[in-house]
């Protein structure tokens, strides 16, 4: 995607973003838990993993000629064995370079019973000194994915990487405003940028982007177990 709003507020020192990041979540989930521990709500189903864009619709690309489709869906792919392992089911939107429209996207996150819609994505901005992960929730999102958006951000910060920006999306973006479930999507970082391309389009970096999404997802399914 290739929106940014250079006036958004960015986190500083990592560790003093990772302590922000979970004192908040803290604050968000302690209801959650409470209203867990009571018997209520239990719920199982699948996470929706979706890769951004594909087939026909290419997503951004970066001056190297990288594809962000092709990005995505590599981390998509890199997220399913650790998946497997924290036994988490799952389903993604699209396995391999196929469009899919955004109407289907929602339509397999509207399943009963989907616990989240973690739609993946890669940032873009003409002018240099952006870099980092965003994470994005609707408007009018649910309590839900306040939480899932800061545990997300927690994985993705464990794993190293630089934190832009947790935020409200105002633009209405279909997977996040019409999901049942609840629903956040990642921009895993600046393609403009220089070193957020390196490990973007690295199998290493790939790698440790799905491992921090997994951990926080994971993270997430035990506090709205």
């Amino acid at each position: 995607m290739k929106q940014c709003d250079s006036n958004n507020f960015a986190y500083g020192d990592n560790r003093w973003k990772a302590l922000l990041v979970l004192s908040v979540v803290c604050l968000l989930a302690f209801p959650l838990w409470l209203h867990r521990a009571m018997g209520k709500d239990q719920t199982t189903g699948f996470v929706v993993i979706d890769p951004g864009h594909g087939g026909i619709d290419p997503g951004t690309r970066s001056s190297t000629g990288v594809d962000e489709k092709t990005i995505v869906l590599a981390v998509a792919k890199d997220m399913v064995p650790l998946l497997k392992h924290d036994h988490i089911k799952y389903v993604l939107t699209r396995d391999r370079d196929k469009y899919v429209s955004l109407s289907d996207r929602v339509q397999i996150a509207n399943r009963p019973g989907d616990r989240l819609l973690l739609s993946i994505h890669c940032d873009y901005f003409k002018q240099h000194g952006m870099d980092g992960f965003t994470v994005l929730y609707a408007q009018g999102a649910s309590h839900d994915s306040h939480v899932a958006a800061h545990l997300i951000a927690v994985g993705l910060i464990h794993e190293g990487f630089i934190c832009h920006n947790v935020r409200r999306d105002t633009r209405g973006l279909e997977v996040l405003d019409k999901s049942n479930c609840p629903a956040v999507l990642v921009e895993l970082g600046f393609m403009s940028d220089p070193h957020d391309l390196r490990y973007l389009t690295s199998k290493s970096g790939q790698q440790r982007l799905a491992a921090g999404l997994v951990r926080g997802l994971e993270a997430y399914l035990r506090v709205t177990r």
